[in-house]
């Protein structure tokens, strides 16, 4: 009972996660951060037809300090490196629809808690960042022509994007009976169940 009552804590804290936009210098930074580490090729981001959005400094998310963030002009993608205090970094790719959202990371731990009912997540063990745009494109085209509907043209920041999943998600969970009694039980099946799986059309 200790473990749930921290973890919840820990879960409403998040809510309240901010995403503050950083210096154009700290973004100049941030991206070059990513190629040295690796984890971008450069021109890699550009060839796919993604520009550079803002650099985050972040606020609220345990062992998260900042986030770089590319956007898709025309469309409403977002591909995002978020740092933390480790040295790893995760990889988020993002593109919202008119009704859902896919969601795809390289981190199975994404799947720790139930995600919005409108969000479709798929994680991957790998730190390719295009193999991991490899299999976001194949979720959203799957989707698109499974579903005949297109992504939604960019019109939201990054940072608007994420206060809003993260609100989400967190309303949904509390939304669910005993939620506070259930989070080891997701702790432990969760990422097991989900991880290295795609998504698919309901």
């Amino acid at each position: 009972m200790a473990v749930s009552a921290i973890l919840a804590a820990i879960l409403f804290s998040v809510k309240r996660a901010r995403l503050v936009p950083a210096t154009e210098a700290a973004t100049v930074t941030a991206v070059a951060r990513s190629h040295d580490q690796g984890l971008v090729e450069e021109g890699w981001l550009e060839n796919v037809g993604v520009e550079p959005e803002c650099a985050y400094e972040v606020k609220g998310l345990p062992g998260i300090t900042s986030v770089v963030a590319w956007v898709m002009p025309n469309e409403a993608t977002h591909f995002s490196l978020f740092f933390q205090v480790d040295g790893k970094s995760t990889i988020y790719m993002t593109t919202r629809f008119p009704q859902f959202v896919i969601k795809t990371a390289n981190r199975g731990d994404e799947h720790f808690f139930p995600g919005a009912p409108n969000v479709k997540l798929q994680t991957f063990p790998t730190s390719s960042a295009m193999e991991l745009w490899q299999h976001h494109l194949t979720a959203v085209n799957l989707f698109r022509t499974t579903l005949r509907v297109e992504p939604l043209n960019q019109s939201a920041m990054f940072s608007d994007v994420v206060h809003r999943g993260i609100g989400d998600q967190v309303s949904h969970i509390h939304s669910i009976p005993l939620w506070w009694i259930r989070i080891p039980y997701w702790i432990v099946t969760r990422r097991s169940r989900y991880h290295n799986r795609a998504v698919t059309p309901d």
